[in-house]
């Protein structure tokens, strides 16, 4: 095997590096070579011309021959390599005895304290980042290093920096060509440690969980510890401060951190119920023994809290919610939090119901208290007992209610009675002009001359057709039925006249019609009464141009002609004709007025 690639694979076995074409130049022109002096023995001078040219011409044939060696290099070994079976072994860390010249050590730090660390399998190890390596950089040089290193150098060291936590390979040469090493440094991410802040306890224990926390805890005298499960508690003697180590051990070392725990009473105050909730809608006073410039919050599940004075609360239940109410109380000491809390059930609403009747215009005002137990209830009415189950008549006016349970509770309801009306619907009509529609007067009774809270609807033929006091309302049939709805505060009334007709002719019909959408008036309609056939219409211009025709006598002119064209305002002339139950026809001619505005 050649000498090179010997050497080689005894320097880096194991870790599986095919060095490439430039670190093998690299370590060609750096491979150790023996000076002249050292390759001839003194005592044999004669053969020291031929044995330095020997060796000469060996070495070069031995560098020429050293092409592509693939190897798999082993740890660092720090004896030197031979250049010849016979030549000296060179220890970077003796002095060759049998030659003068001094050889250089080691660059490697092999003896430092710092290396030392349980379960590190590199040459070197270290937590941080950044590692300074103390090379002399007149006499040795870095051939190669992995990706991902960065050298840093001064006038003594060289200092490398790794961009990631992993294992990087550096092999160093002494400029002299007399030393070649190779170096594993692993740079380790260091472990996180908990955040153990310093600690105020409330009391004389405190729990801490130990997969946050998987390491040791080391307490001074006046603390014990006790597992449980994940839990681990730490508890102390009497309060006071006491100063924990904690420390976490992996591969490489030992970390440890202190901090301190501060025990102090866990005293909640005294809390005394001054008034607790005895009747339905009943609030409770709690009084708090701390003193004045003491922190404390007082909130409720359901309700609010109103402090009276001296640490003495009101506390105001929601008592729309039937469930039992939590107080809460929160003591601020020093900065620990401590706290209670109380539960109260709050007394139930009485079981009965008020039912109150409005006077209408056909029944008076009356009160009646509906209850399933009105053996163990009492009413009375502004101050006078009522029965229970019983209708009492009411005249207008304001009242009190009080009903008295079994446990002497009293609730107290207000209400009020208006005053009685005497509403009555009525009304009187005019056919109007057109004889297609009639005007109303309206003449209901038991409304005030302002008429604010009074609401009127009108039905033509069971249709609302308006809410106005006195509207005109278009007749829509031979034979039509008005009614009138009034309603005011809580009484209502209303009138109906049926029956009611436009007027005597067979055939009848309005003599204008305004078609602008405002929902009166917007067509023409022509009213035949139910004996006639053969119903023909026609709508023609003062110049006799025939606008619009229709056989149909449920249908109406709506003011267009020529499809969708608005005609023009103005008076137009209509003639209608229907055939009576004799046969004979019947006409109705006349003149009908288009008003658009």
């Amino acid at each position: 095997m050649k000498q090179f690639d010997k050497h080689i694979q005894d320097k880096m076995h194991g870790m599986e590096v095919t060095p490439p074409p430039k670190l093998k130049a690299n370590l060609q022109q750096h491979y150790p070579k023996q000076s002249f002096l050292q390759t001839i023995n003194p005592f044999v001078g004669g053969i020291a011309i031929v044995a330095a040219i020997s060796l000469l011409v060996f070495l070069a044939l031995q560098i020429t021959n050293n092409t592509n060696p693939a190897y798999s290099p082993k740890p660092l070994n720090t004896e030197a390599y031979q250049t010849t079976d016979n030549a000296p072994i060179i220890n970077p860390n003796t002095t060759n005895k049998a030659n003068s010249t001094q050889l250089e050590e080691s660059p490697v730090i092999a003896d430092n304290a710092e290396e030392k660390q349980t379960g590190c399998k590199s040459t070197y190890c270290t937590y941080q980042s950044q590692i300074e390596i103390p090379i002399d950089i007149k006499k040795y040089k870095l051939l190669f290093i992995d990706d991902g290193l960065t050298i840093h150098t001064n006038k003594q060291n060289t200092k490398l920096e790794a961009d990631t936590p992993g294992d990087y390979l550096l092999i160093l040469a002494s400029k002299s060509g007399n030393r070649l090493d190779t170096m594993m440094i692993s740079f380790v991410a260091q472990p996180e440690m908990p955040d153990l802040k310093d600690t105020l306890v409330c009391g004389l224990e405190f729990s801490i969980n130990l997969v946050a926390h998987p390491g040791d805890f080391r307490l001074p005298d006046g603390l014990s510890i006790k597992k449980s499960g994940t839990d681990l508690s730490i508890m102390a003697e009497q309060y006071s401060k006491y100063e924990l180590v904690y420390s976490q051990t992996d591969e490489i070392g030992t970390f440890t951190i202190g901090f301190i725990v501060e025990f102090i009473p866990a005293n909640m105050p005294e809390v005394e119920i001054v008034k607790a909730p005895r009747c339905y809608l009943d609030n409770a006073v709690i009084q708090l023994d701390i003193e004045q410039n003491q922190k404390i919050d007082v909130s409720l599940s359901n309700g609010s809290v109103e402090r009276i004075e001296n640490h003495a609360y009101r506390l105001n239940f929601d008592y729309e919610n039937s469930d039992p109410i939590y107080c809460y109380i929160t003591h601020y000491q020093k900065d620990c939090e401590l706290h209670d809390t109380l539960l109260f059930e709050l007394p139930e609403k009485p079981d009965y119901n008020m039912v109150i009747n409005q006077p209408t215009c056909n029944q008076e005002a009356s009160l009646r208290i509906e209850s399933a137990n009105s053996n163990r209830l009492n009413a009375f009415l502004n101050q006078e007992k009522i029965e229970l189950q019983k209708i009492i008549p009411l005249n207008p006016g304001d009242y009190q209610l009080q009903i008295v349970d079994k446990n002497a509770c009293i609730i107290t309801e207000q209400f009020s009675i208006g005053e009685q009306n005497d509403l009555q619907a009525d009304f009187e009509f005019q056919t109007a002009l057109d004889g297609m529609s009639v005007r109303m007067t309206n003449k209901t009774k038991g409304i005030d001359e302002f008429n604010n809270d009074v609401q009127y609807q009108w039905y033509v033929n069971g249709e609302l057709v308006s809410t106005l006091k006195a509207p005109t309302l278009d007749l829509t049939q031979i034979s039509n039925t008005i009614r009138l709805h009034v309603t005011k505060a809580y009484c209502e009334d209303e009138m109906i006249v049926s029956d009611i007709q436009p007027d005597k002719a067979l055939i009848r019909c309005a003599n204008f019609f305004t078609p602008n959408g405002d929902g009166q008036f917007d067509e023409f309609k022509v009213l035949v009464d139910p004996s006639l056939t053969g119903f023909q219409g026609k709508i023609f211009s003062r110049a006799g141009q025939l606008i619009y025709e229709w056989s149909d006598v449920n249908d109406t002119w709506n003011g267009k002609f020529a499809g969708n064209q608005d005609a023009a305002e103005g008076v137009y002339f209509y003639a209608i004709q229907a055939v009576d139950t004799t046969g004979q026809v019947i006409e109705k001619r006349g003149t009908i007025q288009l008003i658009r505005d």
